[in-house]
Order: structure tokens, then sequence, then C-alpha cells
């Protein structure tokens, strides 16, 4: 069987104390093409993903059944034994910003939605873990800006609260990275870095050119 593993996290379940693996497989439509999920259209997909979930207690997989969209983000964050992904429901030419929290709590083994604000303007987004929060940064190239907001609480649109609006940052491309004090580091349209320190809302550009890929 050609199977592919598209996203996956780690945690810990405190309930029944056990370490747990969430992942989502994709079985490939046909075995003799190399199809990656990110260039196959919905009708192609809709029906050959699954998430499943391994517990070192049982030592055994079981398949989840979630009903949810199957388009998500590879990058995911995991935190207070729960996961998240940014998912965009309906990706396609006409449906490309309809962006959403995926968090599959490991304890329970279900999931949550939880909508987010459209932004046409804000191309990119990432999650983080923000002062034990889950946090969302929303970055403009246009503007040279960004802002992050905290999630109050999984299910509720509304409970976003944009919590700092950094601009202008010039020729800022996408934030990339945290840090354990709070810092993220942007990446430049030049490819360099900055760190951004929370503390004193001062950015310092590193001395080193990191890998663009996109």
């Amino acid at each position: 069987m050609d199977v592919e593993i598209t996203r996956h996290g780690f945690g810990y379940d405190s309930i029944n104390d056990d370490f747990k693996v969430i992942r989502q497989v994709m079985h490939k439509p046909n075995s003799d093409i190399d199809s990656d999920i990110d260039d196959l259209p919905l009708e192609d997909i809709s029906y050959n993903l699954f998430w499943e979930i391994y517990s070192l207690r049982s030592n055994s997989w079981k398949k989840l059944a979630f009903d949810v969209p199957h388009n998500y983000r590879e990058e995911g964050v995991c935190h207070d034994e729960v996961c998240h992904w940014l998912g965009e429901d309906g990706y396609d030419d006409n449906n490309y910003d309809e962006v959403y929290l995926l968090s599959i709590d490991l304890s329970k083994e279900v999931s949550i939605i939880t909508p987010i604000s459209s932004e046409d303007d804000y191309f990119w987004k990432a999650l983080l873990v923000l002062n034990g929060s889950i946090a969302l940064i929303s970055a403009c190239a246009e503007k040279n800006t960004f802002h992050i907001s905290i999630l109050g609480e999984f299910g509720v649109k509304e409970s976003w609260t944009k919590l700092y609006n950094i601009c202008p940052l010039p020729c800022i491309e996408r934030p990339v990275k945290t840090g354990k004090k709070g810092y993220i580091f942007p990446t430049l349209n030049n490819g360099k870095q900055v760190c951004f320190d929370f503390s004193t809302l001062m950015a310092e550009e590193l001395n080193f050119v990191g890998y663009r890929y996109w």
C-alpha cells in the first residue's frame, strides 16, 4: 500500500499518562505517480486522507474519524496536550484566504475548528506559542508590517485578540521562528534575519543570511 505521512504531531496525554503521536495519512491515488498532497485537486484527495493516533502505552495505532477538511499547512505546534495546524478550507484559486485553526486534543482524541478572520492584505500566516497561549502571526510585505493575535477560546472566532501590531519593519518578507524568551525572527527580502524582542519592542538585524525557499 503506497501511503504518505502528510502531517504529524507529538505530545503527552496526562489523563492516561501516555505519550502519543498524531499523524495524517494519505493513500496515494496511483502508486505509479509520485503525487504530493499539495499538488492534488480536492476531488482527488478528499477520500484518500485520514488521521490516526499512536499510543506508547498500548503500542498501537488507532484510526480517528474526524469529519474535517483536509487542507492543512505542514508546520504546526503542540501545546498543553493539543496539536494545532492552520487549515485552508476549500483551498483553490477562488477561496485561498479561508483560513482556520485545526486543533486535535491528544487526551480526548477530538478535533476542534476555530475560524480565523480573513485579512486580504496579510498574505502569510503562521502559528506559535507565545506566553503560554496559541498565537497567530500575520505578515504583510506590502505594508512592511505584521501583527500577532492570541487565541482566547477554542472554537470561537471572536476570541482572537490582537496583541501586537508591529510596523514598519522595512523589507519584511515573513516571520519564521520564536525563541524561548518570546523573540521572533522575521526574514527580510534580502534574505537576512531579524531578532525582535517583545520585552523591549526593539528589532536587531542578525549578521547572517537565511535560506529562502519560497
